[in-house]
Formats: C-alpha cells, structure tokens, sequence
C-alpha cells in the first residue's frame, strides 16, 4: 500500500480550550480520505522557536483511534530513560520544567505563571517571551519556549483524547508536583 506524506504548515491561536480543540478537530475533517491502495500520513508544523525548533502533530498516531495525534519536538526533550524519540511525554515534559526550574529558582513563580497562562490557553508567543527577557541565558531561554510550546499542546491533546474528563487539570497537577508547588 502506497502512503502519502503530507506536511502542513498551521499555526493556531485559539484562546479557549473549547474553540482550539474545535480548530483541531475542524483541521483533520480537512485531511484527505484513504483508499485500498494508499493512505495519507501528516505532518502539522504548528509551533517554532528560536535555534530553528519546531514542534510538529503527526497523525494517525500508531493506535489510529480516529482523532489521535503525536506531538514531536525538534530539538528533542530529554527523556528520562535514555530513548531518543521525538514525541515527549507528560513526564518528559514535567523533567524539563524541573530541570529549568532547578536552573534559575528565583524565577520558579515565574515559570509556574508562565505554565498556568498556558494552561488558560494564553498565545504561548505572548507568554514566554516576558520571562524569556527576565532570564538572561540563551541556552535556558529557548528550553523555556520549547517546553511551554510542548505544554500547550500536551494540554490540547488531553483535551482532545478526554474532553469530558480532567485530562488537562491531571497534566498540570503534575507539573505542579514535580515542581513542589
């Protein structure tokens, strides 16, 4: 079978967790259909950040469960257990914020602030950037745009996979925890 690889630039700046998962959802009706002797794989470039970064959805995703997706990362988290896949896990994701934290602890209420503005659904592009300025390191500066852009569609994906449950709220306990706040 034949398989077609599709990649698409989008950028979305929903602000409520309602209306970005309707934008999402809105975005795959668009995908083209398969057929017996092919099928699409797409590749949805939606978030940049500085040292040419981006994150990107792949979808299906490997269970193809109709409205699933992979969020990926370029330049990759660092994972916990060594592997050097692309797609970031919650826990992935929650080391990161650590590591930043642990970095730069006078600004661990910053980065939390950053997080919950995130977790509202704020324009990640209008939230990194007034702590990015506060940091005054390059290297930590962009790990912070990168998680927080990692972040926002960590969330976008709970809320897709468990709209009618607390998938979001779980991720942000989380990070929470790991940060002891």
């Amino acid at each position: 079978m034949a398989v077609e690889r599709i990649t698409i630039d989008w950028r979305m700046d929903e602000s409520s967790r309602e209306t970005q998962r309707t934008a999402v959802l809105m975005k795959w009706s668009d995908e083209s259909s398969g057929s017996a002797n092919s099928y699409q794989r797409y590749r949805y470039n939606v978030e940049t950040f500085s040292e040419s970064g981006v994150i990107y959805l792949h979808r299906p995703a490997f269970k193809n469960k109709g409205c699933d997706f992979v969020v990926n990362c370029e330049p990759q988290l660092p994972r916990d257990d060594g592997k050097r896949y692309k797609n970031p896990r919650h826990r992935d994701l929650t080391q990161e914020l650590l590591f930043i934290s642990n970095s730069i602890p006078q600004f661990k209420g910053e980065i939390w602030g950053s997080i919950l503005n995130v977790f509202n659904c704020e324009n990640v592009a209008n939230v990194s950037p007034e702590l990015c300025n506060q940091v005054g390191d390059t290297e930590l500066e962009w790990r912070i745009e990168r998680a927080l852009k990692v972040a926002k569609w960590l969330f976008i994906e709970q809320d897709i996979t468990d709209w009618n449950t607390s998938g979001r709220q779980m991720l942000l306990d989380g990070i929470r925890e790991k940060l002891g706040l």
